[in-house]
């Protein structure tokens, strides 16, 4: 009778960690997050680092100035101190704990009864409500001392007042006076097209309140990243808005324009981990894998060198080439890419997230075993 050989170490494909561009830490338990392929990940507002160097946060109904005295800071157990103030902590093993690497928005910052205010979701102190276009460097200025790597506005007509044109466009001044990406929630109609015109670096959702026209698509191609979120829309049963949203997602990558992935981890029924819907709509909207996988291991929104990953060390160097470290996650998947496209999401999803040094175990491994293989077939 002949015996199969041994199996031997599985091949192995080492990829850049991969990056929920979209996900609200202060919702979830993130403890899955890098078993389930995710090592770095944007928190887009609701979550902001514990700690006596934390600012004070409030909301109310009525506008606010800025520089009242402090309360406490958001309550979390998820402190992955990604805070400039800790810079050293985001990736050391005792900082990181098997968690994934964790860039923030800081709080939301809202016109006065804008979105989310009033949302039992949003947690205590996690909106800033912002009233007049002169505290517009205050309250930027306080996510900076927060740590933050993007500041994070909110335009949603549909559940309330908006920022003005001429706050929106003050808060998006300062912030790139710090060289800080500002995100939109833009919901309702006319508000990506106000993102766009306000100098909105990214939209933290694909549109899909309207057909956005392809003339407008190509203006934001040019200087707007979009993070993708289209599984939100129905969580595998399609509905109009994303129909919507993967039309739009469409014509604006086929213009060129930078997309994301991102899932809004934390609203809904959504895994905690990779989402292959999420990643099957991409491919229905026309990215290729390969697109698919940039989207995943981007470390640059749009001009914005590296605010995509935690500091490695205190300084501007944020912002300019990333440090090499060992210690930095990176993706492991099983085998290789399939050819078959079919299988291409599969695939991606066996992923989960390494240290160099277990990713480099594992691919030395199955090396060896196929060096040993190939050098006992000759004997």
């Amino acid at each position: 009778m002949t015996r199969a050989a041994p199996r031997g170490p599985a091949a192995a494909t080492v990829l850049p960690g991969f990056l929920d561009a979209h996900v609200h830490l202060a919702l979830i338990d993130p403890a899955p997050l890098t078993a389930g392929g995710i090592a770095r990940v944007l928190d887009l507002g609701g979550w902001t680092p514990s700690g006596p160097e934390s600012p004070g946060s409030r909301e109310s109904g009525e506008p606010q100035e800025p520089q009242g005295s402090p309360s406490s800071p958001v309550p979390v157990e998820f402190d992955p101190r990604a805070s400039r103030t800790r810079p050293q902590a985001a990736n050391s093993a005792e900082g990181r704990a098997g968690l994934p690497e964790a860039v923030f928005a800081g709080q939301f910052l809202a016109a006065p009864g804008g979105y989310p205010s009033g949302r039992s979701w949003a947690p205590a102190g996690s909106i800033r409500l912002v009233a007049r276009a002169t505290d517009a460097a205050v309250v930027v200025d306080a996510q900076l001392v927060l740590g933050a790597s993007v500041i994070k506005v909110t335009l949603n007509s549909a559940a309330g007042p908006v920022l003005s044109d001429g706050l929106l466009s003050a808060i998006v001044a300062r912030a790139h006076e710090h060289e800080m990406p500002v995100a939109a929630h833009a919901e309702g109609a006319g508000q990506a097209l106000r993102a766009f015109r306000g100098g909105v670096d990214a939209l933290a959702h694909t549109p899909f309140t309207e057909r956005l026209d392809d003339a407008l698509l190509a203006a934001m191609a040019g200087r707007m990243t979009w993070i993708s979120t289209l599984d939100i829309h129905g969580y595998g049963e399609p509905d109009d808005d994303f129909d919507r949203a993967v039309d739009n997602l469409r014509r604006f990558h086929r213009a060129g324009g930078q997309v994301l992935y991102g899932t809004d981890l934390g609203n809904g029924p959504l895994p905690v981990g990779l989402n292959r819907r999420e990643i099957d709509a991409l491919l229905a909207a026309g990215l290729t894998g390969d697109d698919v996988i940039r989207a995943l291991t981007a470390e640059h929104l749009g001009r914005f060198r590296n605010v995509l990953r935690a500091p490695g060390r205190p300084g501007p160097e944020r912002h300019g080439p990333a440090p090499a470290d060992p210690g930095r996650l990176v993706t492991l998947l099983r085998g290789e890419r399939p050819d078959d496209p079919a299988a291409f999401s599969a695939w991606l999803c066996t992923a989960r997230a390494a240290d160099a040094a277990e990713a480099a175990e594992a691919t030395e491994a199955h090396r060896s075993h196929r060096c040993h293989r190939a050098r006992s077939g000759r004997e």
